[in-house]
């Protein structure tokens, strides 16, 4: 179940986030399903990892493949900069909170 969204102007700015050169996740998060189904040896002690699908998202805490983010904000600010997911390391809180509101709408 898609969760209801309260701002589709917050939504709206985070798929265009989402979608551009700027944080690159579309790069490896694409198709119907949102991922590319690679793998990739990110900056972490857990070997190649698969690009999960983020269908269902908003469902799926925790996130990161050892479930060390309780919330996808938490993700977004601290473990996608550690293990080197995208490039949101200078995103503003209000890019990182639109960027939420669309992820939980996937």
């Amino acid at each position: 179940r898609k969760p209801t969204v309260e701002d589709p102007a917050a939504v709206a700015r985070g798929k265009e986030l989402f979608e551009s050169e700027i944080t690159g996740c579309a790069s490896c998060h694409n198709g119907t399903l949102y991922t590319d189904q690679q793998q990739y040896d990110l900056d972490t002690d857990l070997g190649e990892v698969d690009t999960p699908s983020l269908v269902g998202l908003a469902q799926s805490a925790p996130y990161y493949h050892d479930g060390s983010a309780r919330t996808l904000q938490a993700m977004l600010k601290g473990n996608a900069n550690i293990h080197g997911m995208g490039n949101i390391a200078k995103l503003s809180d209000a890019q990182i909170d639109d960027l939420v509101q669309y992820l939980e709408t996937l």
